[in-house]
């Protein structure tokens, strides 16, 4: 008679208890890279709006030294208005001695409820 010889392999139990620790394993690595990208885009946003701010203020600047430009010396007032949320000014920058409203006058508005800036130049902000 032949001898009984066990057949190599893994029997169902083990394959279970293999499976279940794969499982826990995946959700767990899963659960890290869910947190790494929640992460990332939290960052990616702050840059992304430090980037938008940081344009926003150049632009406003750069608008700021024009105001009052008046290379006919025609007496153009450079602020209009300076209140804490808002500032119009005017320059003239075709240089026809005259202030176009739609191009030339610039509003800067500050809601203080939302901490948004708006720039308003005649067309609608």
């Amino acid at each position: 008679m032949a001898a009984w010889r066990p057949v190599g392999g893994y029997s169902v139990p083990e394959l279970l208890v293999a499976l279940a620790l794969a499982g826990l394993l995946l959700s767990g690595i899963l659960g890290l890279l869910s947190s790494s990208l929640r992460a990332y885009r939290w960052g990616a946003d702050r840059v992304a709006a430090q980037q938008d701010a940081r344009i926003a203020l150049d632009r406003m600047v750069r608008e700021l030294r024009e105001a009052g430009y008046d290379p006919r010396a025609a007496g153009i007032a450079a602020v209009l208005v300076a209140e804490p949320a808002r500032v119009v000014f005017q320059r003239d920058l075709d240089g026809d001695g005259a202030v176009d409203p739609t191009s030339e006058r610039v509003a800067f508005l500050l809601r203080a409820g939302d901490s948004v800036l708006r720039r308003d130049a005649g067309g609608g902000a």
